[in-house]
């Protein structure tokens, strides 16, 4: 089986649980399984660059929205704000046992801080709204969402723009990824 086919299998087994509130498979492919209600969708994915598995929560939209989406930090934080500032950093994983283990994590971690019920009703998304912004506020850097730093990191690191990645990365090393904490340590050697 390939690595490929084992993320889907491994998603698709660890998040049985989202029928129960009425979300049903809509896609899988290689780095994504999506889930939809008639209110969310929810993405699992594995980074294709960073190897990290991932989730996070969108509004069911109309296609003239634009689509916003929020990380599983951000919809933890919305249950239980000292355990999104606690959560385990995901790190790049592509061998068999590491993906099934990051999925299964993953999925624990839903069940154990995520009420299902809340995806019944169109409130959770201003509480993630509120969260995001709270989120935003009390980072180092307000004007950028997590997101905007990772297409950050991932353009510099790409470009090959190592000083420019270690000046501003490096006051943010507690943010990143364990992957990108790694390609931090390297820019820092290359730029010596």
């Amino acid at each position: 089986m390939t690595d490929v086919a084992i993320f889907a299998e491994s998603v698709l087994e660890e998040f049985d649980f989202l029928r129960s509130a009425g979300f049903s498979l809509e896609s899988s492919d290689a780095t994504c399984v999506r889930f939809c209600s008639a209110l969310y969708h929810i993405n699992v994915y594995h980074g294709r660059h960073s190897f990290e598995v991932h989730l996070e929560v969108e509004r069911a939209f109309e296609a003239s929205e634009p689509r916003k989406a929020f990380g599983f930090q951000t919809l933890v934080r919305v249950f239980d704000e000292d355990a999104s500032r606690n959560l385990p950093v995901a790190s790049g994983v592509s061998d068999e046992a590491g993906i099934r283990s990051a999925v299964h994590i993953l999925a624990a971690q839903f069940r154990r801080y995520i009420d299902l019920s809340r995806f019944q009703s169109a409130d959770l998304w201003s509480c993630l709204l509120a969260a995001n912004e709270k989120q935003i506020a009390e980072s180092p850097y307000p004007k950028a969402s997590a997101d905007d730093l990772h297409r950050r990191f991932d353009a510099l690191w790409k470009d090959q723009r190592y000083k420019e990645l270690v000046n501003f990365f490096s006051p943010l090393r507690d943010y990143l990824g364990e992957i990108e904490r790694n390609k931090l340590d390297i820019a820092k050697r290359l730029t010596k």
